[in-house]
């Protein structure tokens, strides 16, 4: 009986076969896992958009006054909450954690992942209790703080919720 052993050639070739088939699924492997990233994102923030619907449903059909940055609120919304301490008793609060916010930055900075939209000027307003609208309002009322899913300057970049709980990964124009 003879055996047989791997030369050093046929060692070689079969690595570098590895090697490509690797460098061929890592970025598939990779693309594929931002892509769960931004899927985890719109399901968070649908959830968000479901509490914020129970908390208007709860509150006379009126937005709540949040500020749009708790650590470093704007002018006339200092004393504000943010929307993650408003939607405490509707939501996890692990839903405010976008799972493109990798380093947990905004998470820490903030207590979410996600820009309440106040400069739009939402806080308080009144909201259609049959189609779930401001009144006279159609953009998007939260999208996340920073580009998590994608370069800067693409629209994909972030995620954006609805009042009616709806998200998308794109700005839809009024």
């Amino acid at each position: 009986m003879h055996i047989r052993k791997f030369t050093l050639v046929e060692l070689l070739i079969t690595i570098s076969i590895i090697a490509i088939l690797a460098g061929i699924l890592m970025p598939a492997l990779a693309k594929a896992r931002e892509r769960s990233r931004k899927s985890g994102c719109l399901g968070n923030m649908h959830q968000i958009g479901l509490a914020l619907n129970m908390y208007v449903q709860d509150n006379r059909y009126l937005m709540p006054y949040c500020t749009m940055r708790p650590s470093n609120p704007p002018p006339g919304e200092i004393g504000f909450p943010s929307i993650a301490a408003v939607l405490k008793p509707y939501a996890n609060s692990e839903i405010f954690l976008c799972p493109g916010d990798i380093d947990k930055k905004w998470f820490t900075q903030e207590g979410t992942s996600y820009e309440w939209m106040s400069e739009l000027m939402i806080n308080g307003k009144n909201v259609d209790d049959k189609t779930f609208v401001i009144f006279g309002f159609k953009e998007f009322i939260m999208m996340d703080y920073d580009n998590f899913h994608g370069k800067p300057g693409q629209l994909e970049a972030k995620n954006y919720l609805y009042l009616n709980a709806r998200v998308t990964g794109k700005p839809e124009l009024p």
